[in-house]
């Protein structure tokens, strides 16, 4: 249970962090043509990418992200087998 939860968590994570990067590179790709063109006037060739992130990036960011998750998930997921379930719910009553 405790790794599934840190896997959720990761995966969370992963895509919260890929929709940022994909949403700050598509702004720097939009913007930055705008402010250099205008501030050297000239046009930059057509096609022109400043930031340009790769599906390949994508996974392994994603796979490292799922790999720290389940590992600190380990932990506690270890801890929790050791628990008497008897003790633990005579503690909290």
């Amino acid at each position: 249970m405790f790794l599934l939860e840190s896997s959720y968590i990761g995966l969370f994570g992963a895509v919260i962090g890929i929709a940022v990067s994909y949403a700050i590179s598509l702004i720097v790709n939009i913007a930055l043509p705008m402010i250099l063109e205008s501030a050297f006037e000239s046009e930059l060739p057509d096609g022109f990418q400043f930031s340009a992130i790769p599906l390949s990036l994508v996974l392994i960011a994603m796979g490292i992200c799922l790999i720290v998750t389940i590992l600190s998930g380990l932990r506690p997921a270890k801890r929790a087998t050791e628990i008497d379930v008897l003790k633990a719910m005579r503690r909290e009553m």
